[in-house]
């Protein structure tokens, strides 16, 4: 979890300064931008948990377990440590 707090810290950071100096955004525009990344989470995130809050839990944990492994290649394990 702490390596995904990173990322999104420094994507907080980097992404307006990008826009700012590579894509000569203005101040609305970078206003924009960081509103946006909000308005994904009440779209998407919220409606999500509410479907997957009437789904049965150990099933749903089980599919999603698969979903975020399968990039990777890797298997998940009985024990649930991922190693």
């Amino acid at each position: 979890m702490t390596v995904s707090n990173v990322g999104t810290a420094v994507t907080t950071v980097a992404l307006p300064l990008v826009a700012v100096s590579t894509l000569h955004a203005s101040a609305f525009e970078v206003s924009l931008l960081t509103a946006a990344t909000y308005l994904a989470w009440a779209v998407i995130g919220l409606p999500a948990g509410v479907i997957v809050r009437r789904l049965p839990l150990r099933a749903t944990q089980v599919a999603m377990d698969l979903v975020v492994r399968w990039p990777s290649g890797r298997s998940p394990s009985p024990g649930g440590s991922g190693s």
